[in-house]
């Protein structure tokens, strides 16, 4: 397999999608029959979350596969990853699974369609379709 990197960025469908549910969820919270004080705190839970959800979404700018291990290049440094077998691969969407060194948590990072030239996509989907036994190393993320 060979080796390439994908600029990451949000796409349209991206921020229409998380604007849609933000402002449906704010929308219940308005109509709903709860103290008013309660509603504030919530509206304010949900904007937090919104700014963290592009936070995380913005944070990874490339994506890098070698044809045996997968990197995210932030601003600061290359971060090896290892991708998890509960990734969703479809059409439309990409839902990447991966775990990072040290860290327990599975990260997450939603890609749609639009995310760059469709031939980044394509070739996006084909790696993880390919790529997804080889991982690196697992003594490392112990």
């Amino acid at each position: 397999m060979p080796t390439f990197a994908i600029s990451l960025g949000l796409s349209k469908s991206f921020v229409l999608f998380y604007l849609i549910l933000f402002v449906s969820s704010v929308s219940i919270l308005f109509v709903s029959d709860i103290a008013g004080w309660i509603k504030l705190v919530l509206m304010l839970l949900s904007v937090v979350y919104m700014v963290s959800i592009f936070y995380q979404q913005s944070r990874f700018l490339v994506l890098h596969y070698d044809g045996a291990a997968w990197f995210f290049e932030t601003r600061q440094d290359k971060i090896a990853i290892q991708m998890d077998g509960s990734s969703v691969i479809t059409p439309w969407l990409l839902v990447l699974r991966f775990k990072r060194p040290g860290i327990f948590f599975l990260g997450t990072l939603v890609l749609f369609k639009d995310f760059s030239h469709r031939d980044s996509y394509r070739r996006c989907v084909v790696a993880l379709k390919h790529g997804r036994s080889k991982s690196l190393n697992p003594s490392a993320f112990l």
